[in-house]
């Protein structure tokens, strides 16, 4: 019976508790102020039932309104419909503590904080936000207000903490702003300073993984062969799982359907907002994502200046659609370039041209061998082609793993500016002992070159602990015998000279200090020309990748003639690197003097190794240049810029005749050395008369006849034939 009096018992609706409630007058007196979170907070309670009984309609009803407005139909849209019932039970419980009596301001302050951050991470705009709390606020007055007595004093107390909140939030979406700002001007210094590719990777990922919403970030590299593999990781990553997944998409590496190697492939960010809704990924990873709580990802190609792809910047973030508003892609998209145009900067400087990335566990390994006792060099001699003389070694970098040999190519992008500046101080001091060694043994070369770090040049303190050291140990830098038998000279890049003035000061006290320098890698750089009248050089040494070149593309030469000229001019040493062969080592000797470098003379040797060469290398008897047609060329491309500048200046003192006559005996030679066919032959040898005739005319007509303009158009094409011929010769695709 008492069960069944229980049972029929009627049910109490949350308008009747506060219509029963003994102490409703007191909580709804009608006051002219009062504090939303103060004592008149209390009368709160009253509506507390009501919410527990009707937020989930409130919210329900919210939503189906909110539905209506696209932006935020296509934010819902992204959820799963366990993320959208997870998003309403939270949203409900978020509303009941808003109206908390108990509530105070600055835990309402920080909670609306929180929340109006997450909605700006998640794309949510500020004026949609604006007109879901007027979507709100009407939903509550329809299902709350009829049900209340003395509803004014209620509703204004409800409305100003729903204002207080919207007021919070939208705070919230300012600080977002400035955090992004904040985040870009850190990581624009950043890239402004460092000068190295691991610097750069390791300073962009530390800062990225601090942007709120951020969980993870990674960097993706991807070879020829398009297999990826991750250089550098922060926080959560899937890239294990995309990489080792066993269904059909994710392991099929090389499809463009690979989510890395799409972005790779088409050169273009991807992005996807919800994780788990992605058809694309399979459910083994969603499952992953779900767990580590990644709910979406974007992923960025890094390009160079021509647009090619360097390698990819991964990003995960907790909240989805975080990277599809328009603020955050603008946001993306500017720190891409900016990344990109520091890459650039730093391909173009570094000393390893095509290698920029090496993966994580590679570059701790050879930091190790950096610190302990891993580092040799080796020497590559350099030659004087005139007298098949070995004038001074260049010393190279290699770091020994067990039996193994790691290139500069592998090791130095895994190294920061801290390693950079550490390599070059060991390797001085190998250098320094070797060249002992060398001088017990009383052979050793005339001098030592070495590459500086770089930025270097804008290190003070390095630069006058260097200076300290070379008063002490190099020739003629000070009145006691120096300790080092071996005149060094310092290497530095062009693109490690930011502040000319400064720089010039630095190369003048390191060669007060016994240093010599050469700039390397001229002709590379936009500047190296004028820096070579305006530096107090030594030495240049032109760009390898001229003189790789060489056989292949003949007309590099030419370029290559004007700098060993510039150089002959400036009374500067001029050293080519990149001689691979005999025809490149005639072409270069053909056009001037310089000192030549490169596998046909030897390959980088070991310190033990060096000297026993020097020792016992047997030169060649001194060469004639040119004795290729190459080389024929080459000194033929000379002749023709002097001849072209006489014949505009002072053409009565050439004598065409006898240059003609000595270049056709020449080239007689060669082609009946080369069992030349008779018709290219006599092509060649047409194209030769034809130029000579031309330069002929113009030297024989009076100081007083008309302009020469058309004369010396004539002669430049009979120079391009002649140029055409030698490339048919030699079959040379033009």
């Amino acid at each position: 019976m008492a069960r069944q009096n229980q049972q029929e018992k009627p049910t109490v609706t949350p308008h009747q508790m506060i219509n029963t409630s003994p102490s409703s007058a007191k909580y709804l007196s009608k006051g002219l102020s009062w504090d939303p979170y103060g004592k008149d907070a209390e009368c709160l309670t009253l509506v507390q039932g009501m919410l527990q009984h009707y937020s989930a309609a409130v919210i329900a009803a919210f939503y189906q309104s909110l539905m209506v407005d696209d932006s935020s139909a296509q934010l819902l849209d992204l959820l799963s419909v366990e993320e959208n019932a997870q998003l309403r039970h939270s949203q409900a419980s978020y509303l009941r503590l808003v109206l908390s009596p108990t509530l105070t301001r600055e835990m309402h302050a920080s909670m609306a904080r929180e929340t109006g951050l997450r909605h700006n991470h998640i794309g949510l705009p500020a004026e949609t936000l604006s007109q879901s709390f007027q979507i709100y606020r009407t939903t509550l007055e329809k299902m709350l207000y009829p049900e209340i007595e003395n509803r004014t004093m209620l509703r204004t107390l409800i409305m100003e903490r729903l204002n207080n909140d919207q007021s919070w939030q939208l705070m919230a979406y300012t600080e977002a702003e400035s955090q992004r700002s904040s985040a870009m001007e850190d990581l624009g210094l950043m890239l402004n300073e460092v000068a190295n590719l691991g610097d750069l990777i390791q300073g962009i990922l530390d800062r990225i993984i601090g942007i709120p919403g951020i969980v993870g970030t990674e960097i993706i590299t991807i070879d020829n062969n398009l297999h990826t593999e991750c250089a550098l990781s922060l926080g959560k990553s899937l890239y294990v799982e995309v990489t080792q997944q066993k269904d059909h998409r994710a392991a099929r590496s090389a499809n463009s359907e690979s989510t890395l190697l799409r972005a790779w492939q088409t050169e273009s960010p991807v992005r996807m907002d919800s994780m788990q809704k992605e058809g694309e990924l399979s459910p083994r990873l969603r499952t992953y994502a779900a767990k580590k709580g990644i709910r979406s990802w974007a992923i960025y190609p890094i390009q160079d200046s021509i647009g090619a792809p360097q390698f990819l910047l991964s990003l995960y973030s907790a909240w989805p659609g975080y990277f599809r508003s328009g603020t955050q892609q603008s946001f993306w998209y500017s720190l891409k370039r900016q990344i990109g145009n520091q890459v650039d900067l730093i391909k173009r400087s570094s000393l390893i041209k095509d290698r920029l990335l090496t993966p994580q566990k590679d570059r701790q390994r050879y930091r190790q061998l950096l610190q302990g006792n891993g580092l040799e060099m080796w020497y590559q001699p350099i030659v004087n082609p005139a007298t098949q003389r070995v004038v001074k070694v260049e010393a190279l970098a290699r770091l020994r793993d067990g039996d193994r040999i790691v290139s500069p190519y592998h090791f130095l992008p895994a190294f920061g500016s801290a390693q950079l500046a550490l390599l070059f101080e060991k390797g001085l001091d190998h250098v320094y002992h070797d060249a002992q060694r060398w001088a017990i043994e009383g052979i050793f070369p005339e001098g030592v070159s070495i590459n500086m770090p770089p930025v270097a040049l804008q290190d003070a303190n390095f630069i006058q602990h260097l200076a300290a050291w070379g008063m002490t140990h190099l020739p003629s830098a000070s009145t006691h015998p120096p300790q080092t038998p071996v005149h060094i000279t310092l290497e530095i890049l062009e693109t490690d000279i930011l502040d000319e003035a400064m720089a010039y000061e630095q190369i003048d006290l390191l060669r007060r200090s016994g240093f010599r320098i050469a700039l390397d890698d001229v002709g590379s750089g936009e500047s190296s020309l004028r820096r070579l009248r305006t530096l107090p050089i030594d030495e240049i040494k032109i760009d390898q990748s001229f003189i790789r070149s060489l056989d292949t593309n003949l007309d590099v030469i030419r370029f290559v003639s004007v700098l060993v000229d510039l150089a002959d001019d400036l009374h500067l040493r001029c050293v080519a690197e990149g001689v691979e062969n005999a025809i490149i080592a005639d072409m270069v000797a053909s056009v001037g003097h310089p000192l030549l470098q490169g596998y046909h003379y030897a390959k980088p040797m070991p310190h033990e190794e060096i000297a026993p060469w020097l020792a016992n290398h047997e030169f060649s008897e001194k060469p004639i240049y040119p004795h290729t047609l190459q080389g024929w060329y080459s000194q033929l491309v000379v002749r023709q810029r002097i001849i072209r500048s006489a014949l505009s200046q002072i053409p009565s003192m050439l004598d065409i005749a006898a240059i003609q006559m000595e270049s056709e005996n020449s080239i007689r030679e060669f082609l009946r050395i080369l069992s030349v066919p008779e018709g290219p032959e006599n092509n060649l040898l047409n194209a030769h008369d034809l130029y000579f005739k031309a330069a002929l005319g113009i030297a024989e007509k009076s100081p007083g006849a008309e302009k020469k303009g058309d004369s010396f158009a004539f002669l430049d094409l009979a120079g391009n034939a002649l140029r055409l011929c030698v490339y048919d010769v030699l079959g040379i695709q033009r």
